[in-house]
C-alpha cells in the first residue's frame, strides 16, 4: 500500500511539474503570487496530506484484501505525504519504496481500537489476528 501510494504520488509530482502551468509559475517573478500559483497548481494535481490519504484508500480498496483497515491507509498516506513533501520542497531525497526485506519498521492507526498491545502475553492485537512480539 505505502508503495502504491508513493507511486502514485511521484507519478502526480513528474506530472505536475511538466506542466505548462508549472512552467509558467517558475517564470513568475518572486512573491505572493508566485506562490499562490504554485498552491493553485499543487491543489489541482491532489498533491495534499489529505489528497494521498485518499489515494491511499482508494488502493486499499481496490486491492480486495482486507488486511489494512481504513485508519492504518490514513496514516500510511500521511507518512507519504511527509516523505513527498521534503522532496518537494528540496529538504531531502526522492522517497524510495519500501522492499520486502527491509519493509516498514512500525505501523500505526487513527485511533486505539485498530492495533492494540497486550503487554501480559506479548502480543499485538491488529484486526482480530494475534501476533507474537519479541521483548528484550
Amino acid at each position: 500500500l505505502y508503495n502504491a501510494t508513493l507511486g502514485t504520488a511521484l507519478g502526480r509530482l513528474q506530472s505536475m511539474r511538466e506542466s505548462k502551468a508549472w512552467r509558467n509559475a517558475r517564470n513568475m517573478p518572486q512573491g505572493k503570487a508566485r506562490s499562490k500559483a504554485f498552491a493553485t497548481i499543487q491543489k489541482s494535481y491532489e498533491l495534499s496530506e489529505f489528497g494521498l490519504v485518499t489515494v491511499a484508500n482508494n488502493h486499499r480498496k481496490a486491492s480486495g484484501r482486507n488486511h489494512i483497515g481504513a485508519h492504518e491507509a490514513q496514516n500510511i498516506g500521511k507518512t507519504v505525504w511527509r516523505a513527498l513533501e521534503r522532496y518537494m520542497f528540496h529538504d531531502a531525497g526522492r522517497p524510495r519504496f519500501k522492499s520486502f526485506k527491509q519493509g516498514i519498521n512500525s505501523i500505526e492507526g487513527s485511533d486505539n481500537r485498530e492495533i492494540m498491545f497486550k503487554p501480559d502475553s506479548k502480543t499485538i492485537v491488529w484486526r482480530q489476528h494475534k501476533l507474537k512480539i519479541m521483548m528484550p
